[in-house]
């Protein structure tokens, strides 16, 4: 009997310690309470189809980084310029004005 209550008393603490690991997990999670949790894991999970969203997502992803790395090499070390481009506008303007007739209000 006597080893029955140590038994319980061991378990109770080990209960206790896990009680309070839980918690302080959960407080470092973005979920609200335990109950969220267990609302969570119980619910069904198609794998399959999750398995292919991320099969999916991951192909998107490859094939975004590689455009990225691509347009980055294409660019080099220009930047934009505001100016330069205000000016082009308007000289693309002024092209378009003389072949179609019209004077530059210049």
């Amino acid at each position: 009997m006597e080893i029955n209550l140590k038994e319980l008393a061991q378990e109770q603490s080990v209960l206790t310690k896990l009680q309070h690991q839980l918690d302080e997990q959960l407080e470092k999670s973005t979920f609200g309470s335990l109950d969220e949790v267990v609302q969570i894991l119980s619910e069904q999970i198609d794998t399959e189809a999750e398995k292919l969203r991320l099969s999916n997502f991951k192909d998107h992803l490859l094939r975004s980084n590689s455009a990225l790395v691509q347009l980055l090499k294409d660019i080099g070390d220009r930047e934009y310029n505001p100016d330069s481009h205000q000016a082009i506008l308007a000289e693309i303007v002024t092209q378009r004005d003389r072949r179609s007739g019209k004077k530059n209000p210049n």
